[in-house]
C-alpha cells in the first residue's frame, strides 16, 4: 500500500511556471472573490521577487497530479520586520494541507522532511549557503493537527522568541 500511495504523492520545488498552483493551494476556497484575488496579485509578486534573490522558497505536494499541500519558508534576512536577523537561517513560514483527499496521507511531513534534506545539502533557499537551523513560525488555523504538535511529531524543539 505505500508504494502505492507514493506513486501517487510528488514534491516540486517552486518555480515560476508552477506559481498557480502554489497560490491554489492556499487561495482554492477563495480564488473568485475579489479582494482576495489583489492579495493574489501581491504576493505572487512577493514570490517572484524572493525567487529572484534567494531561489526557491515554496515546496507544493501534488497528490494524484493535483496540487494539495505547500510549504513556504524563507531566509530570516529577507523578514521585513525582525529587527534582528541571523543570517542561514530559514524561517517556515507556514504548512498547509486544505485538500481533504490528501490529508491524514503524511503530506506536510514529507514537504518538512524535503526541506530539512534541501538545508542539509545547501539546496534551500539561502543561496547555497550552509543553514544553520530551521525556525518554524507556529499558528493554527484551526483545522487539522495543530502546528505545535506537528512540529513535535517530527523533532523540533518548542523555543520562545522575546
Amino acid at each position: 500500500m505505500e508504494a502505492n500511495l507514493s506513486a501517487k504523492i510528488r514534491i516540486e520545488n517552486f518555480q515560476d511556471s508552477n506559481i498557480d498552483d502554489l497560490i491554489y493551494v492556499c487561495s482554492t476556497k477563495r480564488l473568485s472573490d475579489p479582494i482576495h484575488q489583489q492579495g493574489v496579485k501581491l504576493k505572487k509578486q512577493w514570490l517572484r521577487e524572493m525567487l529572484q534573490k534567494y531561489g526557491s522558497v515554496a515546496k507544493i505536494a501534488y497528490y494524484e497530479d493535483t496540487p494539495a499541500a505547500q510549504i513556504l519558508y524563507y531566509p530570516e534576512e529577507a523578514e521585513l520586520t525582525k529587527a534582528h536577523k541571523r543570517k542561514n537561517v530559514i524561517v517556515i513560514n507556514c504548512i498547509y494541507n486544505p485538500t481533504p483527499a490528501a490529508q491524514k496521507l503524511g503530506l506536510g511531513t514529507k514537504l518538512l522532511q524535503s526541506l530539512v534534506q534541501d538545508a542539509k545539502q545547501r539546496k534551500a533557499c539561502l543561496g547555497n549557503k550552509p543553514c544553520r537551523f530551521l525556525l518554524a513560525k507556529v499558528f493554527n488555523t484551526g483545522e487539522f493537527l495543530s502546528m505545535s504538535e506537528f512540529y513535535k511529531k517530527n523533532s523540533f524543539i518548542p523555543t520562545f522568541e522575546g
